[in-house]
């Protein structure tokens, strides 16, 4: 993803509200430079994770490399036996009456969903072993709850801290997930009544939109849960 851009200056939009694939050329995948060299294996994700993007993002040239199917880092914390195991689970909120909130950030607004994100902390307890080992200090957490918004994303930590994951889960935005990786991955859409405007949907921020959510699907291992 390219940096965060504040300001409006020309300048400004031009060295920082892009990146080095665009500057380089290299944002189709079907180009061929001598210095490019396309790397079409992946050794992360379970192949039902990552065909999602090999389809929307990568035109199907993606591969997937050996024992992405091993699932032995789930053993002794992650519960299988919970009623909705799969590889890739959506989970509609459609019929809970979900409502987003507007809230002030910045010289903006941004917003927040309080029935999704206690939705996606009930989900996480539902997955973990009441009687698993305690993750140890250096270890990954387990979990990622990914957002679109910094708002929902502080919503999400402190209702993890007040459950006692702080650490063992962690939530933040798509941007800050960049690199990182996890067993299982929670992405809260937010989007409800009322607010239906959003970047998402609107035609004019695709190829913003598309980026988005392929940092955040691939930070997926193992499990990929979608609100």
């Amino acid at each position: 993803l390219p940096p965060i851009v504040l300001s409006d200056h020309d300048i400004a939009k031009k060295w920082l509200g892009t990146d080095i694939f665009d500057k380089t050329g290299l944002s189709n995948p079907n180009v061929s430079f001598p210095y490019f060299i396309k790397l079409c294996e992946q050794f992360r994700m379970n192949p039902d994770i990552s065909v999602i993007t090999n389809t929307l993002v990568y035109e199907n040239i993606l591969k997937d490399g050996p024992e992405t199917e091993k699932e032995d880092s789930l053993d002794g914390w992650y519960r299988k036996d919970w009623g909705y195991d799969t590889p890739v689970l959506l989970v509609d909120t459609g019929s809970v009456g979900a409502w987003v909130t507007s809230v002030a950030s910045g010289r903006g607004s941004s917003r927040l969903n309080f029935l999704s994100a206690t939705i996606c902390v009930e989900l996480v307890e539902q997955l973990l072993r009441k009687n698993r080992p305690k993750l140890q200090e250096g270890e990954r957490p387990r979990a990622l709850l990914v957002c679109p918004y910094r708002p929902h994303a502080k919503l999400l930590s402190l209702l993890l801290r007040e459950e006692g994951l702080d650490g063992e889960v962690i939530a933040g935005t798509a941007h800050n997930f960049q690199g990182s990786e996890a067993d299982v991955v929670i992405l809260d859409l937010v989007c409800d009544e009322p607010h239906w405007r959003v970047g998402m949907f609107i035609p004019d921020f695709d190829q913003t939109t598309i980026r988005l959510l392929n940092v955040a699907l691939t930070r997926a291992k193992r499990r990929l849960i979608v609100v």
